[in-house]
């Protein structure tokens, strides 16, 4: 490798501006200086003669590991939690390996970050021994120093969300309601059961929305109030049924064509789940998708002066948002929010951007 310097140039170079560098490599180094000069009008350039090699030898990647905090938790991690390791400049890839004693799990990802529900065959009640790898210029690093993950021993129980509990519905309509979201569940049973006694009826939807039109496991009757109760299922194992709270079923106030509410109850609160928030700049965007499929949502994020500092569309699959939002460097921290355009409808939430939680 042949390195040019003219000009006033100094007597040093950065490794980072020399492309070609592999790492984990061992280099024989010689330099020679050119003395330029000025008489009579003419410009002479001489150049010296080589000095002696001297090696020296270019280390392999950073080896990075998990961050203290997450090492060793008191609290257990649930599988809507995330681990985060040490960053490593110029890493594209991170490798988690999550080892039971057993058998092993690996899990690669862009970021520094992993988010355990998208971790495929972790257990409950069980502890893992987890080391990180960094890859830099297609090359891994050596496993860092391992620590302990704990993850939590049941499902958690879950429940209609605060600001859905007695509230007034059109039945049957396009309006929907919402459960506290379990991350990585992937089925959700909704009870209904009558406020003055009988039967209950049940609906299992993919997602943690139900939307009255489309639960066809459901003959409720409007002028009725009825008892709500909800659980998960994660990792094959259903949770227990949460509080529950009553609804009140009204007849359809207005009938579109196809015989069901047209209009959508917008005092609702954003069906918008952010998390980590506070993030370090990396956060997991989640919404339920209540209208038909629609392929792709525009995100957007905006400071406290009303400015645009980051916009990125992002694919919908189904009736689900679900993905990672990397805000670039640029954006430092603070206070920011966060617009979602879903099938022309406008959500709107806030997020505390914290570089210093890496």
């Amino acid at each position: 490798i042949r390195i040019d310097q003219t000009g006033f140039a100094p007597q040093f170079f950065h490794f980072e501006d020399i492309p070609q560098l592999e790492l984990n490599t061992t280099y024989k180094v010689r330099a020679k200086h050119m003395l330029r000069f000025t008489a009579n009008g003419s410009i002479g350039e001489y150049w010296s003669d080589y000095g002696p090699y001297c090696t020296i030898g270019i280390a392999g990647p950073e080896i990075t590991q998990l961050l203290p905090q997450y090492c060793n938790s008191v609290e257990p991690y649930g599988f809507d939690d995330y681990i985060q390791a040490y960053a490593v400049t110029f890493a594209d890839q991170y490798r988690f390996t999550l080892d039971d004693g057993v058998s092993s799990i690996q899990a690669t990802s862009t970021s520094y970050t992993l988010f355990l529900d998208n971790v495929p065959g972790l257990e409950f009640n069980s502890t893992y021994s987890v080391t990180v790898q960094s890859r830099v210029n297609g090359l891994w690093s050596d496993p860092g120093p391992a620590c302990d993950v704990n993850m939590v021993t049941t499902v958690p129980p879950t429940a209609l969300q605060a600001a859905y509990c007695n509230g007034n519905y059109d039945y049957p309509s396009a309006q929907y309601i919402f459960a506290d979201y379990i991350g990585g569940a992937d089925k959700y049973e909704w009870g209904f059961t009558p406020v003055g006694g009988g039967p209950a009826q049940y609906q299992l939807t993919n997602g943690y929305s139900l939307a009255f039109h489309w639960a066809s496991s459901l003959n409720l009757q409007a002028g009725t109030s009825y008892s709500v109760a909800i659980r998960a299922r994660l990792a094959g194992q259903w949770g227990s049924y949460g509080a529950e709270c009553p609804i009140n079923l009204n007849s359809p106030s207005m009938e579109s064509s196809d015989g069901f509410a047209a209009k959508v109850d917008l005092d609702r609160p954003s069906p918008l789940i952010l998390y980590p928030n506070p993030s370090s700049g990396e956060f997991r965007i989640l919404a339920e998708i209540t209208t038909e499929e629609i392929g792709s949502a525009s995100v957007l994020v905006v400071d406290v002066m009303g400015r645009e500092v980051y916009s990125e569309n992002i694919p919908v699959k189904g009736s689900t948002l679900n993905n990672v939002i990397r805000l670039p460097e640029s954006i430092r921290s603070g206070m920011y929010r966060i617009q979602v355009s879903l099938a022309e409808t406008l959500h709107d939430t806030e997020i505390l951007i914290d570089r210093t939680m890496r």
